[in-house]
């Protein structure tokens, strides 16, 4: 679901439900992994489009997934890569 979420980036307007639907499928089936990573690529999605509070919403689910499956290295790289593309602060809903 995931490579048809990213594949569908370039090809026609159905990404970002498929990406909810990725997430969906991996917290059914407890993938917290693959749950972390369809909200990090989700937000990736959202950020391109300038849809920055969404996109601050996702990393920070991913996050939490990869906290709960205690994978502190990845934590730390998303915490470094929305540090530098949203500064020290969070962006606000407006």
């Amino acid at each position: 679901m995931l490579l048809e979420a990213m594949v569908s980036e370039f090809e026609d307007d159905k990404a970002e439900g498929l990406y909810i639907r990725a997430i969906d499928l991996a917290r059914k089936g407890q993938f917290i992994h693959e749950e972390g990573m369809a909200h990090e690529l989700l937000g990736d999605y959202m950020f391109r489009r300038n849809i920055k509070p969404r996109a601050f919403r996702c990393y920070s689910e991913a996050m939490r997934c990869y906290r709960d499956w205690n994978a502190m290295a990845v934590v730390e790289r998303l915490q470094r890569d929305i540090e530098v593309k949203f500064g020290s602060s969070a962006p606000m809903d407006t």
